[in-house]
């Protein structure tokens, strides 16, 4: 029996608010959510992108989509903390949370309340500014990690990458480009910790050598993907006589 789209499903919606917005010109708003904040099956929103969306809109949500189990707020520069919270406080079965490139500062609060996301699966936090309590908070709140971004995060250290993946042990996929002072001892633990790591991008980790790299060959035999893009610090030579 074939059944006609009604036009409620998110392929739907997320192909009518790309139409709307790249040939007619029109905008996407906070008051847009008051409406989608009303669909009862909705597990797929994705808002990349869109500056007009800002943390009053996302109150809509904390009572809304029951449902929601994947959101995309990156770029949209007009989301902070506040309305994150607003988000995680009403939908405890999220998945996947990514807010890349939207915060000036990620606030304590946010962390605590991942405490609540039992089922998190991907979290995305690129180009936010963090600290070594920042994944103490994450390491031990979010246990059920797979993926994390951090991608040109300010503040990732040594000792932060070694409290998270003490408590994210199944951590598959970590993006750690432009982590500019983590070093050769925050891979060897990540790669000893999370022995069934599938990608790791270290795109522009200078202070990262071949040295932690004889580990992953041993530790990491699932590892499909390593971006070592402008890696100063690792010799070919060096990888090469490790790896093969």
């Amino acid at each position: 029996m074939a059944v006609e789209c009604a036009g409620c499903c998110m392929t739907c919606i997320t192909t009518r608010a790309r139409v709307k917005w790249e040939r007619e010109g029109g905008t996407i708003t906070s008051e847009s959510l008051r409406s989608i904040a009303s669909l009862p099956k909705l597990e797929v929103l994705l808002m990349a992108g869109c500056p007009f969306v800002d943390d009053y809109g996302l109150q809509f949500l904390e009572n809304g989509c029951p449902s929601l189990q994947v959101i995309d707020v990156s770029r949209c520069g007009c989301v902070s903390s506040s309305g994150l919270i607003s988000v995680i406080r009403g939908h405890s079965s999220l998945a996947m949370l990514n807010a890349g490139y939207c915060f000036s500062e990620l606030s304590a609060n946010v962390l605590h309340c991942l405490k609540d996301l039992k089922n998190l699966k991907t979290i995305r936090l690129d180009r936010a500014p963090v600290s070594d309590s920042s994944f103490q908070t994450i390491g031990t709140n979010c246990k059920s990690l797979v993926e994390i971004g951090l991608s040109k995060c300010v503040g990732v250290t040594n000792m932060g990458i070694m409290q998270l993946v003490y408590g994210c042990v199944g951590l598959k996929i970590v993006n750690l480009t432009c982590c500019l002072f983590i070093t050769d001892a925050a891979i060897s633990a990540l790669v000893n910790s999370c022995r069934n790591l599938v990608s790791l991008k270290l795109e522009a980790c200078n202070k990262v050598t071949e040295k932690s790299l004889d580990q992953p060959g041993s530790c990491c035999l699932r590892l499909k993907e390593l971006d070592l893009t402008d890696c100063c610090g690792v010799n070919d030579d060096r990888l090469l006589s490790n790896w093969y």
